[in-house]
Parts: C-alpha cells; structure tokens; sequence
C-alpha cells in the first residue's frame, strides 16, 4: 500500500541513481589510464615536497600528505586520523618528545600547523582518490570466479538490498562515521555504483570527519602523546577487523590438515 515494496522495485526496474547499478556484470575499466597518471602525479609531488621536508612550508607539507591520504584505500589500510591530526597540530606541539626519540629520528618531529581548512580539502580530495584506487582494482577482481561468488552470499544480499534504499546518503554516512566500515564501500564497488557519485559520497563525508580532527589537533594543540594514543587506538580498532578473519582462516586450515 501507498508504493511498492523494495523487491518489488527491483523486479521492475529503477530509475535515477538506481538505475545505473548493474550488480550482474562486471564494469570493464582502463585500469592503466588511471594508474599511470597517478603515479605520475604522485612522483612530481614526491619530487617537489620531500627535499628538506622538514624545513619546508606548507606547501611541501601537503603534496606529501596528499600522496600518503591518496595510498591509504583498502589494498593498504594506513592509519589516517593520527596523519590528520599532525598535519594541523601547532608547530610546538611536539618539543616536549623525549630526547632518546629526538636522538633517534634525528631531528625534532613537530606538528606542521597546517590550516583545518587545508587539512580537511587536501585529505578529502587523497582519500577520493584512494576510493578510486579500491573502485578500479575491485571492479577489475569481480571479473573472476572466486570473487564472483561473495555475490552470491546471503550477507552479500543483504547488504545490497539495503545499499539500494539510498546509495549516496549510505555512502556519504559510511564515510564520515569514525570507524571502519569498508563494506558498505565494497558493496558499493561491487554493485557498479556510479564512480563519480561514489566520489561525491566519499567527499561530502571525509571532508567534515578531516575538519573537525583537524580542528581538534589545532584548536588543543595536540601534542606528540595525543598524536600516539590516536594511533594506537586506530591499530586496536584495524586489529579487531582484521585478526577475527584471520584467525578463522587460520583454524580453517588446520583443521583441514
């Protein structure tokens, strides 16, 4: 009553964003048309920021931190907050770090002090390259039979069913909520989402997610224990991602031995 239910929708067809998700066929994309001039781009910004980093301004800064954001996908799951927050911390936050640390670096590590605003715009637009980098090599893995079978999981469907509902609010949420939530990403991949609004969705949530860890580190002048106990959170949560899964491989494999 009052409009068709879900299934209902799907049997007859969608419109609008809906309409381009097509999960039955794999997309087939230029693989090399994206990653060459993306390793291109990444060694004219290594060329350019990294010589006397240390030293350097803000400019140098970000083109570092740009390449660092744009490598942290699902390939290569880099810590990220603790970066952000670093980049805007003031540039003091960090002289009180032990001299044995200082001794052993090298140097004394110090926050870049860097604008949130820039902060935030500068990550946000890595990390929609990053997603990319997840779209291609996902869409291009979907092509074959043993990935090709995920979609045939009753979490699989599931997760599709409530991805269609509304994909770009989904998405945009999954993006700024603080902890990892990569599936609804995947499925998102997988269902041949729209790239450029699966890019729009990754902006319009990282951008305030940067911000305000970027205001934080500023507006607290998060020092290098902050900085430390940030990442150290991110790894126990990557951890207890990660470690179930492989656990349950690893028991799957010895008892098949």
């Amino acid at each position: 009553m009052g409009g068709a239910s879900m299934p209902e929708e799907q049997a007859a067809g969608t419109s609008g964003e809906f309409a381009k998700i097509a999960p039955m066929e794999p997309q087939r994309l230029n693989n090399l048309a994206w990653f060459v001039p993306y390793g291109l781009v990444v060694a004219g910004l290594l060329y350019f920021g990294l010589p006397d980093f240390w030293t350097r301004g803000a400019d140098a800064h970000l083109a570092v931190l740009f390449v660092y954001m744009s490598l942290c996908c699902s390939f290569l799951p880099l810590p990220t907050t603790p970066i952000v927050c670093l980049a805007a911390a003031p540039t003091g936050a960090f002289l009180s770090m032990p001299h044995w640390i200082v001794r052993f670096l090298g140097v004394t590590p110090i926050g870049f002090g860097v604008s949130p605003l820039l902060v935030a715009t500068v990550c946000t637009a890595a990390t929609c390259v990053a997603n990319l980098h997840d779209y291609y090599l996902l869409t291009y893995l979907y092509r074959y039979g043993r990935v090709q079978k995920v979609r045939r999981t009753k979490v699989y469907a599931w997760l599709s069913r409530f991805f269609r509902w509304s994909p770009l609010a989904t998405l945009a949420a999954a993006s700024c909520v603080p902890i990892p939530v990569d599936v609804v990403r995947l499925t998102a991949i997988s269902e041949g989402y729209s790239r450029w609004k699966f890019v729009l969705a990754s902006a319009v949530g990282r951008w305030p997610r940067y911000f305000l860890l970027a205001w934080l580190a500023d507006r607290f002048s998060f020092g290098w224990q902050a900085i430390l106990a940030i990442l150290a959170v991110t790894v126990v949560l990557g951890l207890a991602k990660f470690l179930p899964r492989a656990i349950t491989r690893f028991r799957h494999k010895e008892q098949s031995t």
